[in-house]
């Protein structure tokens, strides 16, 4: 029977190693816990719905810093940055969301949006077309495959 590591909180090493090799999170060592971290996502999910982006990227900052491993939370802090025109940030962030789950077809959407903006047309379209493949998955997103065929007709479309 092998102890338990001893895991020391009280040096950049020690939280380094407890974060990369133990899994730990800062909400763990705070003792965060799974429903104080829903409830404050629930905060998020209200003030994103009421357009609020600038309060809300503050309740999505707490939760990504404290749980950076739920990619909903990496999503609505994306998605903040990308509502306050910080298109650059926000698809680093959407990227980070889509590589915890590939399958995203919402996901690849905006990166393809952030991509548009910034003026990176052949990787916005790549975005698009992998989220118009993905809406095709399981029950499927009409709205997200019509969304991105819009997109990619508008980006193929003479000048």
């Amino acid at each position: 029977m092998s102890e338990a590591p001893v895991i020391d909180l009280t040096t950049t090493d020690g939280i380094v190693s407890a974060f990369l090799e133990h899994g730990i999170t800062p909400a763990d060592a705070k003792g965060i816990t799974d429903d104080e971290l829903e409830a404050v996502y629930d905060e998020l999910c209200s003030r994103v719905a009421a357009g609020e982006f600038s309060s809300a990227m503050e309740v999505a900052h707490f939760l990504v810093t404290h749980q950076p491993w739920d990619r909903r939370f990496v999503f609505a802090f994306a998605l903040c940055l990308q509502q306050m025109g910080d298109f650059e940030a926000a698809a680093r962030h959407f990227s980070e969301a889509y590589t915890m789950d590939v399958t995203d077809a919402g996901c690849a959407y905006r990166i393809g949006e952030c991509m548009e903006v910034l003026g990176h047309v052949d990787d916005a379209r790549e975005a698009f077309k992998a989220a118009l493949d993905l809406s095709f998955l399981g029950a499927g997103l009409p709205e997200i495959r019509d969304a991105a065929q819009a997109r990619l007709d508008a980006l193929d479309a003479p000048a």
